[in-house]
């Protein structure tokens, strides 16, 4: 199934919602499904969906113990000061499972969505907002160099980690030698991270982006069958979130 880049943001915007505001397991479970198998057909593969999943471990297991030792009522076991609960316990799947759907939420938008389709119909109602367009341009352009940014960023550090390895730094060993490690990345990257930043600035200034809106010519949009079935999917999974609170 082919959907176009307004169709997927809106869709992974209206899963994140409707499990913000959800508060039923089953619903979780199906929205989950639902976002699995749109990141399916939109051209991912389950080694994708795998690692992301891996990521998404770690957070889950962070907000399962912050809510396992949380509750007061019946207890599970206790360690030192602290006390499980089985109200924790289940708090902490719920509210794992809802970062979970996030997770896959926020990477449908960043890696699957292109920034300059999704804002090209805002562009065209841009040419007619009088005094608002130039503004409006400018923060359609920062919002499509955000989600396009995200990316570079995640295939510099990619980068960055061979050629660390590669000139022979490790990152093996105790914990204060991977927090200098750590460092002289995070350094690297962001460097070359605002060096290209200021270059596209420049670029984008030079070829006429700030009024983009006034002369560039827009394709019509189209809004096939694939679009409006993700449509009412997305509507009723924020439906169906509101309901379910």
């Amino acid at each position: 199934m082919m959907a176009g880049s307004i169709t997927k943001f809106i869709f992974a915007v209206a899963a994140a919602f409707a499990a913000a505001v959800s508060n039923s397991f089953g619903f979780l479970a199906i929205l989950l499904a639902a976002v699995l198998t749109a990141f399916l057909s939109w051209g991912g593969n389950f080694k994708d969906i795998l690692k992301i999943g891996r990521i998404s471990l770690w957070f889950f297991l962070l907000v399962f113990l912050l809510h396992l030792f949380s509750g007061s009522e019946t207890a599970l076991f206790e360690f030192w000061i602290l006390k499980a609960t089985v109200e924790g316990a289940v708090s902490g799947l719920f509210y794992g499972l809802k970062l979970i759907v996030f997770v896959y939420s926020a990477y449908m938008i960043f890696f699957k969505v292109d920034p300059v389709e999704l804002i090209s119909p805002f562009e065209r109602i841009a040419k007619y907002a009088g005094p608002f367009a130039g503004h409006i341009s400018s923060f359609l352009i920062s919002f499509s160099l955000a989600l396009r940014f995200l990316p570079d960023l995640s295939r510099q550090t990619r980068l960055n980690l061979m050629a660390f390895r590669s000139r022979g730094f490790d990152f093996k060993g105790g914990f204060v030698k991977k927090i200098r490690m750590a460092n002289l990345l995070m350094v690297s990257i962001f460097v070359s991270t605002f060096k290209r930043a200021e270059s596209v600035s420049a670029a984008l200034v030079l070829k006429g982006y700030p009024l983009r809106y006034k002369h560039a010519v827009f394709p019509s949009l189209k809004v096939g069958l694939s679009g409006i079935f993700v449509f009412a999917v997305a509507i009723c999974m924020i439906v169906g979130g509101w309901l379910s609170r």
